[in-house]
């Protein structure tokens, strides 16, 4: 881990997300699902047996994992999430029935939750995650914006 200090950690099944003081996220465990966040494919790369850092725009403040997905908030109110998404889980499509049966089942690079809003018209405040098999895995994000504070649950 070198000089890097551990702020936060959170932990899925068989992943760990750990957040460090500058703001970097290190990856460690499971990726048969993308959980990482290390955009590669979990046929190249089923686990990680060391810690590996996270490509991210920004700092984050905060991470949450689910059983087999991620969620990463950085300092500019915006969110990431990766990993499984057989249930939407990710926040990261619509909520129809064509996403649920068509879209991607995993996503294995730290894509932001567009859903949520442009970053300039909402802040992501605080996220969490849990739960997976097969009910499927959940996410919170508290989202500030000009009609108050609200919840969002994917």
């Amino acid at each position: 881990f070198g000089k890097a200090f551990a702020v936060d950690v959170a932990a899925g099944a068989a992943h760990v997300l750990i957040l460090g003081r500058q703001g970097e996220v290190f990856a460690l465990g499971d990726n048969r699902r993308g959980q990482l966040g290390l955009g590669v494919l979990p046929d190249e790369l089923p686990k990680a047996d060391t810690l590996t850092r996270l490509s991210l725009p920004r700092r984050a403040t905060q991470v949450a994992c689910g059983t087999a997905h991620s969620a990463v908030l950085l300092d500019d109110g915006s969110a990431f999430a990766f990993g499984d998404d057989h249930n939407l889980q990710l926040g990261l499509r619509d909520t129809s029935i064509k996403s649920l049966r068509h879209g991607a089942k995993y996503v294995c690079t730290p894509t932001r939750v567009e859903l949520l809003g442009h970053p300039s018209d909402t802040r992501v405040i605080s996220i969490a995650a849990g739960g997976g098999g097969i009910e499927g895995g959940h996410t919170a994000f508290v989202v500030d914006g000009k009609g108050g504070t609200q919840l969002w649950l994917c």
